[in-house]
């Protein structure tokens, strides 16, 4: 099996760098690419024979161009879409909006204002859904 793909979507560079940060700590072999806004995530999601559907997609709720909502929207029934594990996180995130990016396929939704060790297991988590179990 090749490096997993990980894409993070979120208009905060230090989010990103953040994020990025963490899944080194459980994984320096992985291959990650960032965007900053919807229309650039978009268009990293179109189907390409260069870029790889991502493992994993990082997504910020309040992403500038087209929200999370919109996003898991637009690839919830698409292949090969459906079996990318979501997460998405944002300032705005309450139990509603949890509950609507869960029905849309998202593997959790939580809240900016999270704990760094929480964090890391969510996206410790995440990493371990993607892991084959030999």
């Amino acid at each position: 099996m090749g490096a997993m793909n990980i894409l993070i979507a979120d208009s905060n560079y230090q989010d990103r760098a953040l994020f990025k940060e963490i899944i080194y700590q459980f994984d320096r072999h992985v291959i990650v690419d960032t965007v900053s806004n919807g229309p650039e995530l978009f268009h990293r999601l179109a189907p390409s024979a260069s870029r790889p559907v991502p493992d994993l997609l990082v997504l910020q709720y309040e992403l500038p161009g087209a929200d999370a909502l919109q996003v898991l929207e637009r690839i919830y029934l698409l292949e090969p879409y459906t079996s990318v594990v979501k997460l998405v996180w944002g300032a705005l995130v309450n139990g509603d909006i949890v509950e609507r990016c869960r029905k849309l396929g998202a593997l959790q939704c939580f809240s900016k204002v999270i704990q760094p060790s929480a964090m890391k297991r969510l996206i410790k988590d995440a990493l371990q859904t993607l892991t084959p179990v030999c």
